[in-house]
């Protein structure tokens, strides 16, 4: 299938209210995972079980991107932790599968947040400029609509299982501090900074996001 057919963006309260649509996704999710991802890593990714109640009660945490059949091509996962699980996660000791609902903050209400990205992937076939700024875009659509409604990030921790994740954690500022505890790297920054170096971009896409966070 060529890149080059329109992606559509996927997630947020509709579809966990949709609860087909919500398992299928998550499946694909997995799916897709389990693909990209070095073996040594599947450990770390989690199951059905475990992800399908988080999806559905924070809708604010994903995003997926599709192709026109309706298969997911590419997504992110974060997750809004309190401070000692923040702290593991920056640190390379928290891994993905180890996540249930207790351990996540709701974006809901008015706040500051430290977000940990479960996981950012992208099939291989679809890799290319566009598709990288839709899922990343699609990213700070959520941000801005959380900042919105006075819900702001004030960390980021990231632990990049694979070359493609360990690009866009560049892409987007993030500084690497050392291997993850099995595998992987462990990167970390300031939400701002994020927001900061992509100053370019989001003028010409958010720049609501940049009033919200107070960047010229």
């Amino acid at each position: 299938m060529s890149p080059q057919i329109a992606c559509r963006v996927v997630g947020g309260a509709a579809l966990a209210a949709d609860k087909a649509a919500l398992e299928r996704a998550v499946r694909q999710i997995i799916a897709l995972d389990h693909r990209v991802y070095e073996t040594v890593s599947h450990g770390h990714i989690g199951g059905f079980e475990q992800w399908l109640p988080i999806f559905r009660q924070h809708p604010d945490t994903w995003r997926a991107l599709t192709d026109h059949t309706g298969n997911i091509i590419a997504y992110w996962q974060i997750a809004a932790l309190n401070g000692a699980a923040f702290g593991q996660a920056k640190s390379g000791l928290l891994h993905p599968a180890d996540l249930c609902n207790r351990d996540y903050e709701a974006l809901t209400a008015p706040g500051h947040h430290r977000l940990y990205f479960a996981s950012i992937c992208i099939a291989p076939e679809w890799r290319t400029t566009r598709i990288h700024w839709a899922l990343i875009d699609s990213f700070f659509a959520v941000a801005e609509g959380l900042a919105a409604r006075g819900s702001f990030i004030d960390e980021v921790a990231a632990i990049a299982h694979s070359q493609e994740g360990r690009r866009i954690c560049e892409t987007l500022g993030l500084s690497s501090h050392g291997p993850a505890r099995e595998h992987g790297e462990c990167f970390y920054g300031p939400f701002t900074a994020i927001v900061q170096r992509m100053a370019p971009l989001l003028r010409r896409r958010r720049p609501g996001l940049l009033v919200l966070y107070r960047i010229g």
